[in-house]
């Protein structure tokens, strides 16, 4: 950028955010649209904070285009399309598509995308392709998303055809966000220098879809209520099953061992995490915290679903409990340092697991 504010490249003029905009963007709006992901986000490292929490403003920006109730799904996707365009093309924000009755913090996060496409364009060169491209890489599964589950046709239960395209779905919501996670992390903090990137990177895109199938079976009781079925279809008929057979609780039983399949799935992808976890230095505090956190809370998640006598019929979203967060919020900066301690306490609930769908 020269004297004048204008790209070199482009000769375009840059407006920047003021600190203020920038200020209220990447604390107030971040908080209130973030909820359990802002304690990684705060307690990253300060020389990656702001990148992923520019692209995660956007990727929420984007998803709250997705599920806008108040508009027709076409108008949805064109919106989507239009980001989409706008950040690979970098152009300007595109103009905000809002409808008088959205939700005041749709609006307010809507009305923050000039604000985040400035901050965007004030990036370090090298990170501004990694952020247009995970976001792209996340529009993607909302529009593939919006086609397999299309809103406004006749209403009936869909699921999707096969476990290639559940694997796909997790990449592409999540997995890629592993990716783009050790990218930024390999630039940004020196003492990662030494990783081989695409090794580190296949690491991260497990961790990210283990991370993923964790939401899709904690889930599924509400999307199946909601005409959405993301276990493969090829999977329910090897049982004997259809979609609509799920929501009848007389399927519970025959259901229970495809579920623990995909746990399995999920346990062979926590190990993954596991493995990038142990890799970075144990004097990155902060960058230990913030994997270990969604680590501990995605394999203990998955252990109340494997002994939930009601699932996938339960009235009520598994989660876990406000004291066993508070509790690991308080030991784990105690353990950190420390990959011995740490692993005992991930693989005592990996290898539960693991023994808890044994023989299924």
């Amino acid at each position: 950028m020269d004297a004048h504010g204008l790209d070199s490249s482009t000769h375009r003029p840059r407006h920047l955010p003021s600190p203020a905009a920038k200020h209220h963007l990447l604390t107030r709006q971040l908080r209130a649209v973030s909820r359990s992901f802002y304690l990684s986000l705060r307690v990253l490292p300060a020389a990656m904070r702001e990148p992923v929490a520019l692209a995660y403003l956007l990727a929420r920006a984007a998803d709250t285009m997705a599920d806008s109730a108040v508009l027709p799904a076409g108008q949805r996707a064109a919106a989507l399309r239009d980001l989409r365009h706008s950040l690979t093309a970098d152009q300007p924000a595109p103009p905000l598509r809002l409808h008088p009755a959205a939700q005041p913090t749709d609006t307010a996060l809507l009305s923050e995308l000039p604000t985040m496409f400035a901050l965007l364009a004030d990036q370090d060169a090298q990170l501004q392709p990694l952020i247009r491209d995970v976001v792209a890489s996340l529009i993607d599964g909302m529009l593939l998303d919006m086609h397999n589950f299309p809103a406004d046709a006749q209403p009936q239960l869909r699921a999707l055809g096969s476990a290639a395209e559940l694997e796909q779905y997790c990449y592409q919501v999540a997995g890629c966000v592993g990716e783009f996670w050790t990218r930024i992390a390999r630039r940004r903090i020196p003492a990662l220098a030494h990783w081989q990137e695409n090794a580190m990177c296949r690491l991260g895109t497990d961790f990210g879809k283990a991370l993923q199938l964790t939401n899709v079976l904690r889930d599924l009781p509400e999307d199946l209520r909601n005409g959405r079925c993301y276990l493969p279809l090829q999977d329910l008929q090897a049982l004997g099953l259809t979609a609509s057979d799920l929501l009848q609780p007389q399927s519970a039983a025959t259901l229970r061992p495809l579920l623990h399949s995909w746990l399995r799935r999920a346990c062979d992808w926590y190990t993954a995490a596991i493995a990038y976890f142990n890799a970075i230095p144990r004097r990155q505090l902060r960058l230990r915290l913030a994997v270990l956190w969604p680590m501990l809370i995605g394999l203990r998640t998955l252990r109340l679903l494997a002994t939930d006598p009601h699932w996938p019929h339960a009235k009520q979203r598994v989660k876990v409990n406000r004291a066993w967060v508070y509790r690991m919020l308080l030991l784990s900066p105690l353990l950190i340092a420390s990959n011995t301690l740490c692993n005992r306490w991930l693989r005592r609930d990996l290898h539960g697991l693991v023994d808890d769908t044994a023989g299924q």
